[in-house]
């Protein structure tokens, strides 16, 4: 996503540090925080937030009351939450 939109500025989020060490390009950055603590972010911060396999990484108790509600609380209202997984 750096390279197709140079002009955005991108948030990458994880609770490993591992991933901060391979940021390729100036348009993003990567914050290590755990989505259960609550993320280090305003309300309403982003235009556009998107999470892909995770959904199995949480118990059903902390993807409906924590991970979701921390998505959208992140999220701009005229914002878009996209939440790709495996069945």
């Amino acid at each position: 996503l750096s390279e197709e939109y140079p002009l955005a500025k991108l948030t990458g989020v994880g609770a490993s540090p591992k991933f901060s060490k391979y940021i390729p390009r100036n348009n993003l950055q990567f914050i290590q925080s755990d989505i259960l603590k609550g993320l280090p972010f305003e309300n309403n911060s982003f235009d556009f937030v998107h999470m892909r396999f995770f959904r199995m990484s949480f118990i059903e108790d902390e993807w409906e009351e924590k991970v979701i509600k921390e998505i959208l609380r992140v999220c701009k209202p005229s914002g878009w939450v996209e939440l790709l997984d495996l069945e």
